[in-house]
C-alpha cells in the first residue's frame, strides 16, 4: 500500500480524520473544496479551519 498516494480511495482513508487526509491533497482551495467535498467532517477543528 503506498502511504503517500496522491489520491487516496476512499475506503483507504481513516473514518476517524478524513479531514487531516483529504484536506493537505485539496488543499490549495479549501474554500471551494470544503463545502463540497468535506461538508462539516470532524477534524477540521484539529486544523483551525471553521467547520461552516
Amino acid at each position: 500500500m503506498y502511504q503517500f498516494d496522491p489520491f487516496p480511495k476512499p475506503q483507504s482513508v481513516p473514518v476517524m480524520k478524513p479531514a487531516r487526509v483529504l484536506r493537505p491533497v485539496l488543499g490549495p482551495e479549501p474554500e471551494k473544496v470544503n463545502p463540497l467535498v468535506l461538508p462539516g467532517q470532524p477534524g477540521d477543528e484539529l486544523l483551525g479551519c471553521p467547520t461552516v
